[in-house]
């Protein structure tokens, strides 16, 4: 199997296209790489002829994965240029046993300075992540799951006020969301309308999604660790498709009120080779000194054909400051289960200084101040 691409959930983004020699000596880290290891070790297993008994069970599991190589250059502006190497082994399985189904997503990470800079130096490092590692119970009106999973409840690409577990990176809406350990249910009352329930850990919620004349809304109320938060969203398509969210964390003693915002739109040229996706968020109440920015992500994309896609974005942190992040990308399949991909970033404004939100950490707890990045990943899926 060419890889499992919907690992029980989804990623949980708007469907927008694709952004279609002896190394350094490795340092591991066990606690994640040693159970990834045995992972490799047992689904290696699944090519190996087994016993009838044994290939009976395995023939009940579906696998598949990816591996990329990644050679990314940074150029900052209080600090000497820097390159790093990665290469990411992932790995997907699920059961397809019945009512019961397993669900695996796992990547074992080995990265390192390929030219030390701020953010890398010294050894290269073998890391794990596991991403996805829950069973569901499915139910004849819904289904229950339990474990590390994704839990989406938002609408919107790079924004999601509603989106209270799993929300989206606005600075790379496309990454693989962290899973969070809860348990999960679902259950449908009509077609395309059901109550969804989910218990974390210190956060706890209820979803009620449904839909009216073609167009989705939900709403929903969150406990996260001590804030109220309840919500409502809707997504629809009146010729241009669009999306609207707002989320309200209710005050608590001694602070007061929150409100998250978020208006998107996107739509389609050239018989959907050229489409366009934008984005507003907005932040109005809380405390006197609470930061109240108004963020927006705009992203163009051209389908060149079946095989390329070209994309350029923006994402304004700070629309007034002008902290901004500029991406220009081209995106080509070499063949059915190989791709390369061209990444270029430009960082404008002081939305990176020293200290400041999103600035990577730096030993002695320095931050640099990137100004420009070029990424090439190399991917191939089994």
């Amino acid at each position: 199997m060419r890889g499992i691409t919907d690992i029980g959930g989804g990623t949980g983004r708007r469907p927008v296209p694709a952004r279609g020699s002896a190394g350094p000596r490795t340092r591991r880290r066990w606690p994640g790489a040693g159970r990834l290891a045995v992972i490799v070790a047992l689904l290696s297993l699944l090519a190996v002829p087994q016993p009838a008994a044994e290939a009976s069970f395995l023939n009940q599991v579906s696998w598949g994965g990816r591996w990329e190589l990644t050679a990314t250059g940074t150029v900052y502006e209080d600090a000497a240029p820097e390159a790093a190497g990665k290469g990411t082994l992932r790995l997907q399985a699920q059961t397809r046993t019945f009512p019961w189904r397993g669900f695996l997503d796992a990547r074992l990470i080995l990265e390192g300075p390929l030219r030390e800079g701020p953010r890398h130096r010294g050894t290269w490092k073998t890391t794990g992540q596991m991403d996805r590692l829950y069973v569901r119970r499915y139910l004849p009106s819904g289904q229950i799951s339990l474990g590390k999973q994704f839990v989406n409840w938002g609408v919107g690409y790079a924004f999601a006020p509603t989106d209270v577990f799993n929300p989206p990176d606005p600075t790379d809406p496309e990454a693989l969301r962290p899973g969070i350990v809860a348990a999960v249910g679902q259950f449908s009352v009509g077609p395309l309308d059901y109550w969804s329930m989910a218990v974390a850990k210190r956060k706890y919620g209820i979803r009620r999604r449904g839909n009216i004349s073609g167009t989705d809304w939900s709403v929903l109320a969150v406990y996260d660790d001590g804030r109220t938060i309840i919500g409502a969203d809707l997504d629809g398509d009146w010729g241009i498709g669009w999306h609207v969210a707002a989320a309200y964390h209710l005050p608590r003693s001694g602070s007061r009120g929150r409100l998250h915002g978020l208006v998107g739109a996107d739509y389609s040229w050239l018989d959907g080779r050229l489409l366009w996706i934008g984005e507003l968020a907005f932040h109005t109440g809380g405390e006197p000194a609470e930061p109240r920015p108004l963020q927006t992500f705009q992203q163009l994309t051209y389908r060149i054909d079946d095989f390329t896609s070209v994309w350029g974005s923006v994402f304004l942190a700070d629309m007034k400051a002008g902290n901004a992040l500029w991406t220009l990308g081209v995106r080509t399949m070499l063949d059915s289960v190989t791709e390369l991909a061209l990444i270029g970033t430009a960082y404008g404004g002081p939305w990176l200084r020293p200290g400041g939100q999103g600035a990577p950490a730096l030993p002695g707890g320095a931050a640099p101040r990137p100004r420009a990045e070029l990424k090439v990943q190399y991917a191939r899926a089994f």
